[in-house]
């Protein structure tokens, strides 16, 4: 997802491709189902994690990373380095588990794990098991 995907003033994301990483490299193509579509996020999860508050401070921080040059693509939630250096991964479980949480929101009583990445959530925290 990039940052010309996302629309914070009515929180939507602008579903209109794939990206996926083969071989080492990227490749793209239409999205599931070949279907264009948009979709709207929460303001506050039901565990309330301020969902939208974070998407906004991610957004301004990935724009300015385009600005840069550090982020060209302008991507959301790019994928860390891989150990030792080596090109980007594109794997959910790169990904660790929020450590701590945004005043006013509540963690889940038990972490899974984690966590994965999954089509209904752009954000932490992870998505069920």
């Amino acid at each position: 997802m990039t940052a010309g995907q996302v629309d914070v003033a009515a929180r939507v994301i602008d579903v209109d491709r794939k990206v996926i990483e083969v071989a080492g490299q990227l490749t793209g193509g239409a999205p599931k189902g070949r279907k264009r579509r948009k979709t709207i996020y929460l303001a506050r999860t039901p565990a309330g994690y301020p969902l939208a508050e974070m998407i906004a401070s991610r957004l301004e921080e990935a724009r300015a990373e385009q600005d840069a040059g550090a982020n060209p693509l302008g991507l959301m939630f790019p994928s860390p380095a891989a150990p030792g250096g080596g090109p980007p991964t594109s794997t959910a479980a790169s990904w660790p588990p929020p450590t701590t949480w945004p005043a006013g929101a509540t963690p889940p009583a038990t972490a899974p794990g984690p966590g994965t990445a999954c089509a209904t959530s752009c954000a932490p925290p992870p998505c069920s098991p």
